[in-house]
């Protein structure tokens, strides 16, 4: 029905239908050129620090699949997604038994779709069309009923399309899969264990509590399920700097970029000194550009603070290749900003939501690890000692009888099993990190 060429030359005038009127998609980097290859619609950010490849399925679902594109338009077209003219048009019987299909096709909704089938949840959750899903269902239904076919020709093209399909399918739900991660480098990242945090998530839930907010992994790496909560979600941290980071990530993404860019420009030792003397001077935006790019610049890519709570000139003299990373940005802006009445940023202190946590509440604690004689990071407030570790314990108790949810991640130590040794816990070991470095956490649950 298409080739690749027209259908390149065609999303090309789509997307980008003036290359010199475009920034770069990372960057933001005002000049773009084309890239000298034979792919016409490929291009290359004109900042040499950048330089950054991309063409015209860059953001878009065909970005990253091996079905090509006249497979793509193809399946648009006939599932009415898209109105795109067919450059080789058939005869007036096929044009008119398509758009029929088209048209009894926007009648379509989501809910029509019976659960029992199996790509009812994949339309749900990645967000394609409801008639791409129903579409896809029939078809394989139909390659089904063609490969049971005595004719050699049926089965061959059924063959075919069932390939096609496969693959779509599959680059549809790895897009589902992928995790977005935090946009700040902060201890604790939860990034190696979000997919055991939401094996054991509660049923059902009403408000979400965070108070160890942190970078947000937990948050981004699953938003999809908690704002599908019944209640709110209310996330929190005793850290003001980190509270305002995340703010302006939510509400001025752009200007954060820019200022981010004017921090690359000038890395050097020197320069992150100057950062840390200036700092408290700062606009919200710029301490929020700032703090990102000191966290970025300490020594493993790591924020560390004084026992007062001040940050640590611990700067690495190799410049960290992720400083500007626009594409986190606006990816966890997006979430930030995806349903405001129904998410709290706040800045307090753990124990400030005991009041507010209702039964059937969820409570996910992530707080400072038990330190144990490790070398960890300390944060400045103390809890990471056993006093510490046992006034989050008690706070914990007090939120279990109030009938609440809770989940709380920590070292796997003797003295944290012994803390949660009440009937009333499941400890769940797991392990983290790579084959050089893995360590054993564990998972503390009341439920």
């Amino acid at each position: 029905m298409f080739n690749e060429k027209e259908c390149g030359e065609f999303l090309l005038k789509l997307k980008i239908p003036d290359y010199t009127q475009i920034a770069c998609p990372t960057c933001k980097h005002g000049v773009v050129r084309k890239a000298k290859t034979e792919q016409k619609y490929l291009f290359t950010c004109a900042r040499p620090k950048c330089q950054f490849r991309f063409n015209a399925t860059y953001n878009t679902i065909f970005h990253g699949s091996k079905v090509g594109l006249s497979t793509w338009f193809t399946f648009l077209y006939l599932t009415g997604i898209k109105k795109i003219s067919n450059p080789n048009p058939q005869s007036k019987k096929t044009e008119d038994k398509t758009c029929s299909t088209k048209q009894k096709n926007k009648n379509w909704k989501l809910e029509e779709i019976e659960e029992k089938e199996p790509l009812y949840k994949i339309a749900k959750q990645t967000n394609i069309h409801p008639n791409t899903a129903s579409f896809m269902w029939n078809t394989i239904k139909q390659v089904e009923k063609d490969l049971a076919s005595d004719d050699k020709d049926i089965k061959k093209q059924a063959r075919s399309k069932q390939l096609d399909l496969n693959r779509i399918i599959k680059h549809i739900s790895k897009r589902r899969k992928r995790k977005i991660t935090s946009f700040v480098n902060y201890p604790g990242a939860k990034g190696d264990i979000i997919d055991e945090i939401i094996k054991r998530l509660p049923a059902n839930f009403n408000n979400y509590y965070e108070p160890f907010y942190g970078g947000g992994n937990v948050l981004f790496g699953m938003h999809d399920i908690l704002f599908q909560a019944n209640g709110n979600l209310y996330i929190s941290d005793f850290n003001k700097d980190l509270i305002t980071t995340h703010n302006e990530v939510k509400n001025n993404p752009d200007k954060l970029i820019e200022y981010l860019q004017e921090h690359d420009q000038n890395y050097s030792k020197e320069y992150c000194n100057k950062v840390c003397d200036e700092y408290r001077t700062y606009d919200n935006t710029k301490l929020a550009a700032s703090f990102i790019f000191l966290t970025k610049s300490g020594f493993h890519g790591m924020i560390d603070f004084e026992e007062d709570g001040s940050l640590k000139r611990n700067f690495s003299k190799i410049k960290p290749s992720s400083i500007v990373n626009a594409e986190s940005i606006f990816e966890c802006s997006k979430i930030l900003n995806s349903n405001p009445n129904k998410l709290s940023i706040l800045n307090q202190g753990f124990e400030d939501i005991e009041s507010k946590v209702q039964k059937d509440d969820f409570v996910y604690l992530d707080p400072p690890y038990y330190a144990n004689g490790k070398d960890i990071i300390n944060y400045g407030s103390g809890l990471e000692t056993e006093d510490g570790q046992k006034r989050i314990r008690d706070f914990v108790l007090r939120l279990h009888h109030k009938g609440a949810y809770i989940m709380l991640s920590n070292f796997d130590s003797h003295f944290i099993r012994e803390i949660y040794g009440d009937k009333s816990f499941k400890i769940d070991a797991i392990d983290v990190g790579s084959n050089q470095g893995r360590r054993s956490e564990v998972l503390v649950r009341n439920y």
